[in-house]
């Protein structure tokens, strides 16, 4: 809360929210997701377009998400980086790339159907893949930037849909989790009965 605050009020000079502007094309996601968390606190109309030509130089899918809650918080119509076209062209191109690789507990064609909040309409399944694909990579980093695009993506679904993604994920890496545990219990047992 205090950080919070501070944030705030050191926003309110001119050299700081340069340095906040600045941190948009810092070399590290870390430090761009920041400065778009730290614009999006600001909630500045004026910063609106710095954060409209940041997000068309962005490739990070978290750093991408955070700069539309930027934008968002700004006072921009954020309304076509989220419309299910672009979020579909979007989950094409992830999906296509080298390193989409799904975790290999998870098959992507188990998971459950999802709707859009706002018409009800299912979601392409190409979108729900490159969010649990993307949420899976950016586990794996253990960096701050994991919760940035579910922060964002999530309730745009409908709470129960999305309630049942994340439970359908997690009940995947449990079933392959103790799997592993019983595996390893049965050779246990098994070394056990044959002394």
């Amino acid at each position: 809360m205090l950080f919070r605050s501070a944030r705030r009020v050191l926003g309110a000079t001119p050299e700081v929210r340069a340095a906040a502007l600045h941190g948009l094309v810092a070399s590290t996601a870390r430090e761009r997701v920041a400065a778009a968390g730290w614009l999006a606190e600001l909630a500045d109309p004026g910063d609106r377009p710095a954060l409209r030509e940041a997000l068309r130089e962005e490739a990070s899918e978290s750093v991408r998400a955070m700069i539309v809650k930027a934008l968002a918080a700004c006072g921009e119509d954020v309304s076509a980086h989220l419309a299910p076209e672009e979020l579909a062209g979007r989950a094409t191109l992830g999906l296509a790339r080298p390193r989409a690789v799904p975790p290999a507990w998870l098959d992507l064609d188990r998971l459950p159907a999802v709707h859009w909040a706002a018409d009800g309409a299912r979601v392409d399944p190409v979108i729900v893949r490159w969010w649990v694909v993307l949420a899976e990579q950016l586990g794996r980093l253990r960096t701050a930037v994991v919760s940035a695009p579910l922060d964002l993506y999530l309730p745009l679904l409908r709470p129960e849909d999305a309630a049942g993604l994340a439970d359908g994920v997690v009940r995947a890496w449990l079933e392959h989790d103790l799997a592993g545990l019983w595996r390893s219990e049965e050779r246990r047992v098994g070394k056990e009965c044959r002394s």
